[in-house]
């Protein structure tokens, strides 16, 4: 049996509101999820690979509702993804 996939509204909400630069330290991994699908460098990073990467241009928050719902499904399938191998290395 393989896992479906459901879209829950407050789960898209609450990872649209997040703010890349200053994450919850709910999301610890958020900074290099968000980096690594966007090739690019947050503020304060100073730590490889990312220090080649150019500065990431970060969309406000209702731009991000338009511009990111692509995104928004790559990451959620790389924190799952996340989930699955942390859970399966337990």
């Amino acid at each position: 049996m393989s896992p479906s996939v459901r879209h829950i509204a407050e789960f898209e909400d609450y990872f649209i509101r997040i703010n890349p630069n200053n994450p919850s330290p709910q999301d610890p991994f958020y900074k290099d999820s968000y980096m690594s699908s966007n090739q690019c460098r947050l503020q304060g990073v100073n730590y490889d690979p990312y220090t080649r990467f150019p500065n990431c241009v970060v969309p406000i928050e209702s731009q991000r509702y338009f511009y990111n719902f692509t995104k928004i499904i790559t990451m959620k399938k790389m924190l799952f993804t996340k989930a699955e191998v942390s859970y399966s290395n337990v």
